[in-house]
């Protein structure tokens, strides 16, 4: 989930609001038309299309200040001092002024059977382009049911600094009620909305988190997903029901902090109020369902697909899709074991800013299989993993689902591991070597063994493996299986008179219990003139271009074989390891 300016956010409600209601729908057109829309598209076809895209405002019962519904066929094409609405209908579809500002538009075809129908085969709207979605955003009301008890999550003016970028806080609260409660509502508060990145509201019920603050990419064991926000997304309530909550439970309220423009003395009360009432009527969970660990090539179109198979009878109530910004389309749909499909929703002309929830009213039965595809355009120079970070990707649908499903992440998928491509960068030696065939290693926690130095030959080595040390075993998607996860590395190294270089391609798949992976791939490039201080070398760069300042490498020597040791990021959130193995060729 990434950074935005959220404040215009905000304003997407008052645009909806503003369209909605009467003062702002545009006079009707002066056609001079005796045109009578057909009755038998309109029950057969039309008034379908009117319902899932305009009723949620102009439904039977007009809601957030609509002025009228738009579900009965006489009363759209009767005569009325402003015109017919039919005719208006045609003005607000032509110039594509319904759906207002901030909502998704639906999809051509819709649009252009709704207006073919309403002016009687005379006028056809321009293709829609931008967001256009499948189903209707689930529109809750403006204001939370009267008496209803609430309470109020927070992160009570906590510090985010200058140089925070995609810093994950975690919050703790016990639920503030005596008996088990349902909740019906949840509102995010945005105090700080240039720091604020994405929020996620989870139930501990074993109690595992810190009883304090903490940081947090990775979420406590045995958790729950409750509520999830980010930019786009209003206030949800929850149709005659909600979710469970009972006395002792522990809340952990997570919060990506992004403080990009490096704003000084900024701190931030964001949170989520949360409504509930007395146990009864239907009870929801939430579950993200799509693909986990994969990754998108630089400069390269992708498509991602998971697959999630249902074991219980189950509805739907609603999802919000969710990708990051090299996203471009996004599908999900029902595979009976019949083989027939029903969709769920799908999206063209992703957009980031408007990411919302989708009323997906679909129901699932034991064996059927949910489908969920991501589209990526990756223009960057660089790979782009599936990951939590806001460089990274994400394929969820966000759903919740009655009765609550068993587990939070549902990928039944295990990605194959992208071939490793290995081409000698611009530190690579000169000339390269002709043949460096790859090497596989290991992946485990930390602590890794300690590297003792020795005495470094000169010549031309080759990469034969590398191991990666993990600080945590333990990641946002669950644990890592070591024993099922590997590396594949690639490369070259040449040491004469006192002059380094290195070229490698490192890449790990990190098998989850779950079955699924998460891949990365890290290239290494570099020279420089080198001593030795005890069991490192100390590497003066004169390459790449620019290259200034000393970096110190510890490393082992083994008769033949040269170790060498570097440190980064973890999938954990925490600091890894990575022990490349060169064996120095004849």
């Amino acid at each position: 989930m990434h950074r935005r300016q959220l404040w215009t956010v905000m304003a997407w409600a008052g645009l909806w609001l503003t369209a909605c209601n009467g003062g702002s729908t545009p006079a009707a057109p002066d056609s001079g038309t005796t045109c009578v829309p057909d009755r038998a598209t309109w029950d057969d076809s039309a008034s379908g299309i009117v319902q899932r895209h305009c009723g949620s405002c102009h439904g039977a019962e007009p809601q957030f200040g609509a002025p009228f519904s738009l579900t009965d066929y006489d009363t759209l094409v009767a005569d009325g001092d402003a015109g017919r609405i039919s005719d208006r209908m045609v003005a607000r579809l032509m110039d594509h002024t319904m759906p207002p500002v901030g909502s998704p538009h639906p999809p051509d075809a819709d649009m252009e059977a709704l207006a073919q129908w309403a002016s009687c085969g005379s006028e056809t709207p321009d293709p829609a382009g931008g967001l256009v979605v499948s189903a209707p955003p689930v529109r809750s009301p403006v204001d939370a049911p009267p008496g209803l008890d609430h309470f109020d999550f927070t992160a009570n003016d906590y510090a985010v600094g200058p140089d925070e970028l995609d810093h994950y806080q975690c919050f703790v609260m016990d639920f503030p009620g005596t008996d088990a409660r349902l909740i019906k509502r949840f509102e995010i508060i945005i105090d700080d909305a240039r720091v604020l990145h994405h929020a996620v509201l989870l139930r501990d019920p074993d109690r595992s988190s810190p009883d304090t603050p903490f940081t947090c990419f990775d979420m406590p064991a045995g958790s729950d997903y409750l509520y999830a926000w980010a930019p786009g997304q209003s206030a949800i309530e929850f149709p005659e029901g909600g979710l469970r909550i009972e006395p002792g439970e522990r809340l952990v309220l997570q919060i990506h902090y992004n403080n990009g423009a490096h704003v000084d003395g900024v701190t931030d009360s964001s949170g989520v109020r949360i409504f509930h009432g007395p146990v009864g009527g239907t009870e929801y969970g939430m579950a993200s369902i799509g693909p986990l660990g994969f990754s998108v090539p630089a400069r390269s179109r992708r498509d991602v697909t998971g697959t999630c198979t249902w074991h219980e009878n189950s509805t739907v109530f609603a999802g919000i899709p969710h990708m990051h910004e090299i996203g471009s389309g996004f599908e999900q749909y029902v595979l009976h074991p019949d083989g027939t499909r029903d969709e769920v929703v799908s999206l063209t002309g992703w957009s980031f800013e408007t990411q919302l929830l989708y009323d997906t009213p679909v129901t699932l039965a034991p064996g059927d299989k949910l489908i969920t595809t991501c589209e990526y355009d990756n223009t960057t120079d660089h790979t782009v993993n599936n990951g939590f970070g806001t460089g990274d990707e994400m394929c969820f649908n966000f759903m919740y689902i009655t009765p609550p499903p068993p587990s939070r992440f549902c990928d039944e998928t295990t990605s194959d591991i992208t071939p490793l491509a290995y081409t000698p960068g611009a530190c690579a030696p000169a000339p390269p070597l002709d043949a460096t065939p790859p090497g596989a290693g290991t992946l485990g926690p930390l602590p890794a063994p300690d590297l003792i130095g020795g005495s470094v030959m000169d010549g031309s080595y080759v990469l034969e493996g590398a191991d990666i040390y993990l600080e945590s075993l333990t990641t946002p998607v669950g644990m890592i299986d070591p024993a099922a996860s590997s590396t594949l590395t690639q490369g070259q190294m040449s040491i004469a008179a006192g002059h380094l270089t290195l070229d490698a391609l490192l890449q790990f798949a990190a098998v989850h219990v779950g079955g699924f992976h998460y891949e990365d791939h890290t290239a290494l490039s570099f020279g420089g003139s080198y001593t030795i201080e005890a069991n490192e070398l100390v590497v003066t760069g004169d390459c790449p271009a620019g290259a200034s300042g000393t970096t110190r490498i510890p490393f082992e020597v083994s008769g033949d074989s040269l170790t060498v040791s570097f440190t980064s990021g973890s999938p954990g959130g925490g600091s890894s390891t990575s022990r490349l193995r060169f064996k120095r060729l004849p």
